[in-house]
Parts: structure tokens; sequence; C-alpha cells
């Protein structure tokens, strides 16, 4: 499980004179809300405009995320780094779709991109740690994950991908140790591995 998360109102956004900026907060106040559709109606407006910052593009990316729209997303968050080539939010995003695609070095270079700007960002390191895991440097990756989990010790991201690091190293008790602490912080995706501990668990 991965890691990487709006027309009502939209008369205020679309009404004639309204300015890019108002548009913008109009549309992230909709976001903030739960409303993805209002959202993307206002964002859109916004970055119609020359010059729109890359958050703006960014939050744009998470409104088209929640409505499943990922094509659109992707593009946007593309957008955002045309706007700031280091946008950390955008690297994080596109860097979760790259491994999603099993593109790692791709991955790996947005996610270090994401950690230049943002060092102590735990999900981020987590992000990297398991596409590096999954990529086959798994000292490295696990490195990523140490660091995390100093950051975030409850972190589930890091937690799955920690376990996931040990499997990978040939340890599955170290494997089954993590993922209990896992049951802890997130029981959800707990119980979504809940078929993968039992294979690997020691017989009692």
């Amino acid at each position: 499980m991965w890691l990487i998360g709006w027309i009502a109102g939209g008369v205020l956004l679309t009404g004639c004179g309204a300015s890019p900026e108002r548009r913008a907060r109009e549309g992230m106040r909709h976001l903030d809300a739960g409303r993805p559709k209002e959202a993307a109606a206002g964002l859109e407006g916004a970055v119609a405009s020359p010059g729109a910052p890359a958050e703006w593009w960014y939050r744009l990316g998470v409104a088209y995320r929640r409505l499943g729209r990922y094509g659109d997303m992707e593009r946007a968050w593309q957008s955002a780094l045309q706007a700031d080539p280091a946008h950390a939010p955008s690297h994080h995003g596109l860097g979760v779709v790259r491994a999603l695609e099993h593109r790692y070095d791709e991955a790996d270079g947005h996610l270090t991109q994401a950690l230049a700007a943002l060092p102590d960002d735990p999900l981020a390191l987590a992000n990297r740690g398991r596409t590096r895991v999954a990529a086959g440097r798994i000292e490295e990756g696990m490195e990523d994950l140490r660091r995390s989990l100093e950051i975030d010790p409850d972190g589930p991201s890091a937690l799955e991908a920690f376990g996931e690091g040990y499997l990978a190293s040939g340890k599955p008790d170290e494997a089954v140790i993590v993922w209990a602490r896992l049951q802890q912080a997130d029981p959800v995706r707990a119980a979504a591995l809940r078929t993968r501990i039992d294979a690997v668990a020691p017989v009692r």
C-alpha cells in the first residue's frame, strides 16, 4: 500500500471578474473541506492565468487525485514543477507515481529532490526507502526507513516497508516483529498484511 492523500459554491469562482487569487483561495477552501469537484473547478480557473504558482498546480493535482483523474493529477504536478522545479510536494507525489509504475530510478530522483527541500520528512523518507528496497537497493532503503522511524516511530508507511525490507533480506522473524508494531499504529493496514504475516511467522 502506498505511501503518497469541490459546483454549488462555484458561483463565486466562475463569476465575472473573480481574480485568480480569489479562485485559488476558494478552490483550496473546498479542497480542505473535502469537496474535490468544486476545488478542481476553482483551481482550474486560477491556473488558467499566466504565472500560476506551483502550489496552485499541486493542489489542483490533489483534487484530481481525489476524483480519480490520475492522468490529470500527474499533468498538474508536472506543471507545478515547471513553475517551481524544486517544489517538494510535487516531486514527492510524482515519485510515488513512478514507483507504482516500477520506474524506480525516476521515482528515486523525484523523492531525492523532495528530500533536498525537506530532509526530515518522514513520509518522503519512507517512500524513498520503500522504492530502494523494491529496486534491490536494500541497505540504502533500510537506512532511509530507519531515519523515517527515528522521526516518527509509529509511521505506518515506514513500518510496513521496514518489514518488507527485512523480508527481502531473508529475515522473516524481524519482519514479523516490525509488523506487530504496525498493528498498534494502523490496524487496518496491518489486517491487510495478515496473510503475509501468517506465511512468514514461525509456528508457535
